[in-house]
């Protein structure tokens, strides 16, 4: 008898519980389904005059409150209104999903897909759009170097072989003063025949032929002179000019290979 008395008090005390519990629930939860309410119906007013980003932190404060299909659903109209796809997509699944049975779920489905499809457009734009600016940065870098390239090779033509450069120039007067000298070495040379030949002429007096003969052997003495030393130069000058010209046409080479870079960078970049 004691035992079913115990039970009996334990039971009682529970079903108290019980009701004390909800009595004391019962308040807050009308208090968050008014609160609910109130952001709702001013959610609507900040959707109607297109305030959609403070529609939607309404709507999302509200269904924290109270759990509620047609929160869900005007959220996802806020999120539309506001471009935001990616979440309207998500909120209108999310309704469908909580509703159940809905007369325009068709109608709602064929939007969600509409919007999918304009995300993954705006997904491959923007991967097009980064590629095309990486490009585009690549070839302006490119475009850099070959001018920095091209910068350093006009300098290089310039001091060392280009059009006009002291080392050019200096080259070719050497060739020229080798071939001047092994001229007048040559010149020597046919003088100094022609006062020998008048040297040995029978006609000439004895004083004229040995004038002739001192002044023939003075020619030959400058034709040997003139003519080793005119062609050594000469050789040495032709080396120099051989030597400046493959350097030149080396950097022309290269000049115009660094144009070539340029002018693909700049076309690419175009």
């Amino acid at each position: 008898m004691s035992r079913y008395r115990r039970f009996a008090k334990e039971t009682t005390r529970r079903v108290l519980l019980v009701f004390v519990v909800a009595f004391a629930v019962a308040p807050l939860r009308a208090g968050a389904e008014s609160q609910a309410v109130g952001l709702f119906r001013a959610s609507e007013v900040d959707y109607r005059e297109g305030r959609f980003q403070a529609a939607v932190d309404k709507l999302v404060t509200a269904r924290g409150l109270v759990n509620n299909p047609v929160l869900t659903y005007n959220l996802a109209r806020a999120y539309e209104g506001l471009g935001d796809l990616a979440h309207a997509a998500d909120e209108y699944e999310r309704y469908l999903s909580e509703s159940g049975n809905v007369t325009d779920s068709g109608s709602i489905r064929t939007r969600v897909a509409g919007m999918r499809r304009s995300l993954g457009n705006q997904r491959d734009s923007e991967e097009r759009r980064l590629a095309a600016e990486a490009t585009a940065q690549r070839a302006e870098a490119e475009k850099r170097e070959a001018q920095t390239e091209n910068t350093r090779l006009a300098r290089e033509a310039r001091a060392t072989g280009g059009p006009g450069s002291v080392g050019r120039i200096a080259a070719w007067s050497v060739l020229a003063a080798g071939l001047a000298t092994s001229v007048g070495g040559a010149t020597c040379a046919g003088l100094a025949r022609q006062q020998h030949e008048l040297s040995t002429s029978p006609t000439r007096s004895q004083v004229a032929a040995e004038e002739a003969d001192h002044t023939s052997r003075r020619y030959a003495l400058a034709t040997n002179i003139a003519l080793p030393v005119g062609a050594a130069i000469a050789v040495a000058g032709a080396v120099w000019v051989g030597v400046n010209e493959l350097r030149h046409r080396n950097t022309e080479h290269r000049t115009r290979a660094g144009l070539a870079v340029m002018a693909s960078g700049m076309s690419s970049s175009w």
